[in-house]
């Protein structure tokens, strides 16, 4: 359930013919496979008839039962999550409480409540992250992400949608990245962002062709297609439809080749090529009937007679328009037929509900008398031993709270200490950067402008002379841009002025003048500054991982994003250099690595390396904000 909605939210494409194949091509998957879902349904309902069944055994069943009737009985699977949350808490087993949390928003999701679906996967994501389960969060955050666009909410289903390609990239799921670069180059395009989804569709190519990740590639070519459908050239587009094209012939994937032809067919359409574009629909047409898909020949139809009218075949088209409008009427006959049924098997469930209640509330009225004189003489034993237990519970949490006063000093005196020699160390810099600037400086400066001075009165006739003077104005103009460049290094002006996002601005600006490097820059949700000692330790820290890859990685390109989401900022730093074997980090952990990773846990936050030999390095920093 968990990978295919994944996969499935991840394959979307906004206004895309593709996901509305997905959608009925699920929905009939499911018809054809409930029979087999319900007999495994049936042999676990027979397993928690076994006698004296273990608990842990039994909450993996109430979880296996709930997983079994997703998609084919709403009804259980809330009941059966149900049951799996409860004993999950009294086992203290939170990871099938996150799943079982997950599945209950799936079902909201799936009925359309999607307020409801979002409040279950929040609820759900809280243990996942207790659990430290990566690829549990990359899901959930890519279910929040399918939830939020569902409703229009496209800045937050873009942060989900981030969050779920970070995690994507902490648990090395390659499929995951890929789809996940699709998912936000959708939300772009939603967006009108149509640059941004070209990027994104780009870079979510790359890393399909990294992995020759088939059903990746074409879903790529379609949304890139589609994309230059929408900036109005459809030559291009016709290029990366034919691509998807081929790849589902090689795979025989008979409604990804429907969903080709008829974007195909379309592109020849918008390039007036009606020929090439009704040879196209025609394929199509043959699949649809050969595979009953009528819901995409209803809107084939639809397409097919606008061809033959452009052509001014008005026979072939009233023809085609004729076998739509039949189509389209007995589609909505169906549809109206089922949720009749639907609306009869719900009724008839309620009445059935509805007569066991009855006979449990008469059954349940017996056992109350019984249960009334037990409580009277249990009460008393009770009271005795809850004095007992009261009394044990505030000595012993007086102990604890004696305790916690003094860790909570202990702590308290350590985050002192350090803060105390950060800050320390950055008035230092600032006095060393002052005293470069106005004092060595300024002495410089002094010192060439007198030395041109002298040159102008002295005029030397040999040229020996002269050419030792000019090299020695030239040493000492040289060394006052060294001394302001080591002044700007230690304390830039714009860090201290505008903060912590103009200087990371101002660095890159800096270093884009090295040959052969790109540097691309993306900051969300950063609109304040930050605490000033906090934006100090993420420039230092920022500014040394940059540094390190310009002199050790041998990359030509390097990603930084800087992500505010509620209270966690987020900085992911990526680079395509020749990478690190991370199991041997400490065969090199010089002073740089152990100056990043002690000034980020000063800020309470965690430093994490993902990197393999030849294959570049991301480091991904997280600190409460």
């Amino acid at each position: 359930m968990l990978d295919f909605s994944y996969f499935c939210g991840l394959t979307a494409h906004h206004m895309s013919l593709r996901i509305i194949i997905f959608t009925l091509l699920f929905i009939l998957f499911n018809r054809l496979t409930a029979q087999g879902d319900l007999r495994k349904a049936d042999s676990l309902e027979n397993c928690l008839k076994t006698q004296n069944l273990h608990d842990s055994v039994k909450l993996k069943v109430y979880y296996g039962l709930a997983y079994e009737y997703l998609y084919s009985n709403d009804a259980k699977t809330l009941e059966y999550a149900d049951k799996t949350i409860e004993l999950a808490d009294k086992l203290k087993k939170s990871h099938f409480k996150g799943e079982a949390l997950s599945l209950q928003g799936v079902v909201y999701k799936n009925k359309g409540e999607y307020p409801a679906a979002i409040k279950k996967h929040l609820e759900g994501r809280k243990y996942k992250e207790e659990n430290k389960d990566t690829v549990g969060l990359a899901i959930c955050h890519n279910d929040l992400g399918i939830l939020y666009k569902s409703m229009k909410n496209f800045p937050e289903a873009l942060i989900n949608y981030r969050f779920a390609y970070k995690y994507s990239v902490m648990g090395k799921m390659h499929k995951g990245i890929c789809m996940t670069l699709n998912n936000i180059g959708t939300i772009h395009s939603a967006l009108d962002q149509d640059d941004s989804a070209l990027f994104y569709y780009n870079q979510a190519l790359t890393a399909a062709e990294k992995i020759s990740y088939k059903s990746g590639l074409a879903t790529t070519y379609s949304n890139l297609g589609e994309a230059y459908g929408k900036r109005g050239e459809p030559e291009k587009a016709l290029g990366y439809f034919e691509k998807a094209l081929q790849i589902d012939i090689e795979k025989n994937d008979q409604y990804g080749m429907i969903l080709s032809y008829i974007n195909v067919g379309n592109a020849y359409k918008e390039m007036k090529r009606y020929d090439d574009a009704l040879v196209n629909f025609t394929k199509a047409e043959n699949l649809c009937t050969d595979n009953d898909a009528k819901p995409l020949l209803k809107d084939l139809y639809s397409s097919m007679a606008e061809s033959y009218r452009a052509q001014n075949n008005y026979t072939k088209a009233f023809e085609f328009l004729s076998k739509y409008t039949v189509l389209k009427d007995s589609i909505l006959n169906k549809e109206v037929t089922s949720q009749i049924a639907e609306m009869q098997t719900k009724f008839d469930t309620e009445r059935k509900d509805l007569e066991i209640a009855k006979q449990t509330a008469e059954i349940q009225s017996t056992k109350l008398e019984v249960q009334r004189k037990n409580i009277i003489s249990w009460t008393l034993a009770g009271a005795i031993i809850l004095i007992l237990l009261l009394s044990y519970l505030f000595y012993n949490r007086y102990k604890l709270k004696q305790r916690a006063i003094l860790d909570a000093e202990l702590l308290k005196q350590q985050e002192l200490r350090s803060k105390a020699i950060i800050e320390a160390e950055e008035k230092e810099r600032m006095r060393i950067a002052r005293d470069l600037h106005d004092g060595i400086g300024q002495s410089l400066s002094a010192a060439k402008l007198n030395l041109s001075s002298l040159e102008n009165k002295l005029k030397l006739e040999e040229i020996e002379s002269q050419s030792a003077l000019r090299n020695a104005i030239d040493l000492v103009d040289e060394s006052v841009k060294e001394v302001r460049a080591v002044s700007h290094s230690m304390m830039p002006n714009a860090l201290l002025k505008q903060g912590l996002v103009a200087a990371v601005r101002e660095f890159i600006n800096r270093l884009s003048a090295i040959d052969n490097l790109k540097i691309d820059l993306e900051i969300t949700g950063l609109s304040e500054r930050l605490e000033a000692s906090t934006e100090t330790v993420l420039f230092r820290v920022l500014q040394e991982i940059v540094s390190n890859i310009v002199k050790h990685a041998n990359a030509n390109h390097i990603t930084i994003q800087i992500m505010k989401y509620e209270s966690e900022l987020t900085i992911m730093i990526e680079d395509n250099g020749v990478g690190f074997d991370t199991s041997k980090m400490h065969e090199f952990n010089g002073i740089g690595l152990k100056n990043i990773t002690s000034r980020i846990e000063f800020l309470n936050g965690t430093v994490n390396f993902d990197s393999n030999p030849g294959k570049g390095t991301t480091v991904i920093i997280e600190i409460p904000a």
